[in-house]
């Protein structure tokens, strides 16, 4: 079978979150980083016949790069990549039963049931760029969530937050409308904690928890823990 160039551009995002992976049979692929504070889950247009365990994704990724084109042969123990050109890679699959794969299979077919909306919005890929580009000029670690009331939407702070968002620090400040806005709090997420894909996102934040990011194209959903100090 072929992987298509955005099955491998998913796998290559979701290697930045866990260098290992369980792949269940079908066409949903999930990964959770080893802190628990990122989850996320893609329906591929691949159906994988058997379930496969990568422990360095990276590496696979790389060696199914040698090839200018490649099949996937998933067998029981091992995914041949084949070049079509005589020669061949038996990449074998990790032990599934080590503490690692154990801990991925159990989350492979776990989805987050999100609390009562407390704000939903819009982000554009250029939107989350900017903020992306200026934190990391002006080292800025955090964002704050807070509604904008008097116009029916939301501010975005992006703060450093061992000086906090006082006058004493430099900051940067998006306002954008919302679809829904029902709290009078502020929600605090880290901005390392946004490894998506680049596409435009409708963002639920569910309660105090967690904020759940469903790209528009690219089919891809990612649950990021809030801070605890989110009310």
């Amino acid at each position: 079978m072929k992987i298509s160039k955005k099955t491998f551009d998913i796998l290559k995002n979701f290697s930045g979150i866990r260098s290992s992976i369980y792949v269940d049979k079908g066409s949903v692929i999930r990964t959770v980083s080893t802190a628990k504070n990122i989850m996320a889950e893609a329906k591929v247009d691949e159906n994988f016949p058997n379930p496969f365990a990568i422990y360095d994704l990276g590496e696979f990724i790389a060696a199914a790069s040698v090839f200018s084109e490649t099949d996937y042969n998933f067998g029981d123990k091992c995914v041949v990549l084949d070049s079509q050109k005589g020669g061949e890679i038996p990449y074998l699959y990790a032990d599934e039963k080590s503490l690692v794969m154990r801990e991925l299979i159990a989350n492979a077919t776990r989805t987050i049931k999100m609390p009562e909306l407390s704000a939903e919005f819009e982000l554009s890929s250029n939107q989350i760029a900017e903020v992306q580009k200026i934190a990391s000029v002006l080292r800025l670690d955090t964002l704050c969530i807070k509604p904008n009331l008097p116009v029916g939407g939301i501010e975005i702070v992006a703060f450093d937050r061992k000086i906090g968002l006082n006058s004493a620090s430099n900051t940067y400040k998006v306002r954008i409308k919302a679809k829904s806005v029902n709290t009078s709090g502020s929600v605090y997420i880290d901005i390392e904690l946004l490894k998506m894909l680049t596409d435009d996102y409708v963002v639920e934040i569910g309660g105090s928890a967690v904020a759940k990011f469903t790209g528009t194209k690219n089919g891809v959903t990612y649950w990021i823990a809030l801070r605890p100090e989110t009310k």
